[in-house]
Protein backbone atom coordinates (compact mmCIF):
# COMPACT_ATOMS: atom_id res chain seq x y z
CA UNK A 1 0.00 0.00 0.00
CA UNK A 2 1.31 3.45 -0.95
CA UNK A 3 1.36 5.96 1.90
CA UNK A 4 -1.68 8.52 0.65
CA UNK A 5 -2.32 12.10 1.91
CA UNK A 6 -5.46 13.51 3.42
CA UNK A 7 -5.92 17.35 3.39
CA UNK A 8 -8.33 19.82 3.91
CA UNK A 9 -8.42 23.04 5.49
CA UNK A 10 -7.56 22.09 9.05
CA UNK A 11 -5.03 19.43 8.76
CA UNK A 12 -2.93 17.57 6.67
CA UNK A 13 -2.19 13.75 7.10
CA UNK A 14 -0.09 11.30 5.41
CA UNK A 15 -1.16 8.19 6.23
CA UNK A 16 0.46 4.49 5.58
CA UNK A 17 0.76 0.72 6.32
CA UNK A 18 3.93 -0.17 8.43
CA UNK A 19 5.38 -3.63 8.74
CA UNK A 20 7.83 -3.15 10.64
CA UNK A 21 6.74 -4.49 14.43
CA UNK A 22 5.61 -7.96 15.13
CA UNK A 23 2.36 -7.16 12.79
CA UNK A 24 1.05 -4.85 10.41
CA UNK A 25 0.02 -1.24 11.55
CA UNK A 26 -1.61 1.86 10.13
CA UNK A 27 0.84 5.00 10.82
CA UNK A 28 -0.74 8.45 10.69
CA UNK A 29 1.54 11.52 10.16
CA UNK A 30 0.33 14.64 10.47
CA UNK A 31 2.04 16.63 8.06
CA UNK A 32 2.55 20.06 9.43
CA UNK A 33 4.02 18.60 13.04
CA UNK A 34 5.78 15.73 11.51
CA UNK A 35 3.95 13.39 14.67
CA UNK A 36 3.33 10.13 13.89
CA UNK A 37 1.16 7.50 15.48
CA UNK A 38 1.42 3.52 14.48
CA UNK A 39 -2.13 2.01 15.04
CA UNK A 40 -2.47 -1.81 15.53
CA UNK A 41 -5.69 -3.67 14.31
CA UNK A 42 -7.13 -4.13 17.33
CA UNK A 43 -6.49 0.17 18.43
CA UNK A 44 -8.43 0.48 14.85
CA UNK A 45 -11.12 -1.42 15.55
CA UNK A 46 -11.82 0.45 18.85
CA UNK A 47 -12.11 3.46 16.81
CA UNK A 48 -15.84 1.98 15.15
CA UNK A 49 -16.47 2.01 18.76
CA UNK A 50 -16.93 5.56 19.45
CA UNK A 51 -19.36 7.88 18.16
CA UNK A 52 -18.27 11.63 16.49
CA UNK A 53 -19.02 13.32 20.04
CA UNK A 54 -16.05 11.04 21.22
CA UNK A 55 -13.76 12.99 18.37
CA UNK A 56 -15.18 16.02 19.10
CA UNK A 57 -13.46 16.06 22.47
CA UNK A 58 -10.20 15.48 21.25
CA UNK A 59 -10.53 18.23 18.66
CA UNK A 60 -11.39 21.20 21.63
CA UNK A 61 -7.98 23.10 21.72
CA UNK A 62 -8.42 23.04 25.07
CA UNK A 63 -6.87 19.58 24.64
CA UNK A 64 -3.74 20.18 24.44
CA UNK A 65 -3.89 21.28 28.21
CA UNK A 66 -5.07 17.32 28.62
CA UNK A 67 -8.47 18.83 29.82
CA UNK A 68 -10.76 17.03 26.87
CA UNK A 69 -8.37 14.72 26.27
CA UNK A 70 -8.90 13.21 29.84
CA UNK A 71 -13.01 13.90 29.85
CA UNK A 72 -12.63 11.86 26.69
CA UNK A 73 -10.75 8.84 27.79
CA UNK A 74 -13.28 9.00 31.05
CA UNK A 75 -16.03 8.70 28.33
CA UNK A 76 -14.45 5.89 26.33
CA UNK A 77 -13.78 3.93 29.49
CA UNK A 78 -17.51 4.44 30.75
CA UNK A 79 -18.42 2.89 27.07
CA UNK A 80 -15.89 0.41 27.04
CA UNK A 81 -16.78 -0.81 30.66
CA UNK A 82 -20.61 -1.01 29.68
CA UNK A 83 -19.78 -3.21 26.56
CA UNK A 84 -17.79 -5.44 28.63
CA UNK A 85 -20.61 -5.87 30.69
CA UNK A 86 -23.02 -6.48 28.11
CA UNK A 87 -20.98 -9.09 26.31
CA UNK A 88 -20.32 -11.09 29.93
CA UNK A 89 -24.29 -10.61 29.95
CA UNK A 90 -24.91 -12.36 26.65
CA UNK A 91 -21.67 -15.01 27.45
CA UNK A 92 -23.63 -16.12 30.88
CA UNK A 93 -26.95 -16.02 28.70
CA UNK A 94 -25.54 -18.26 25.96
CA UNK A 95 -23.99 -20.64 28.63
CA UNK A 96 -27.39 -21.28 30.60
CA UNK A 97 -29.11 -21.80 27.29
CA UNK A 98 -26.19 -24.12 25.93
CA UNK A 99 -25.39 -25.73 28.99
Amino acid sequence: MQDVVYRNEFAAVQVGRDESGNGVRLRIEDLTSGRSIYLDPLELEALTWMDHRRFAALLDPSWREGVAAERALAEAQHDLAREAERVVRQARDDAQLNP
